[in-house]
């Protein structure tokens, strides 16, 4: 991905190759990946309630 990226920003590839399906697939996986594992990682668990022994 930063290498597509880059290729984009120093004028190597058009800038249209950043809309690549696959490119974005990528994208949005890698942000949901990380909105979720923020949105469950306040979530207790069943250890957090047993006491220790």
């Amino acid at each position: 991905m930063t290498e597509r990226l880059m290729r984009v920003a120093n004028f190597v590839d058009p800038p249209k190759r950043l809309l690549d399906p696959a490119f974005l697939t990528r994208v949005c996986a890698h942000h949901a990946g990380r909105v979720l594992a923020r949105r469950f990682a306040w979530c207790p668990t069943v250890r957090d309630k047993q006491e220790p022994t």
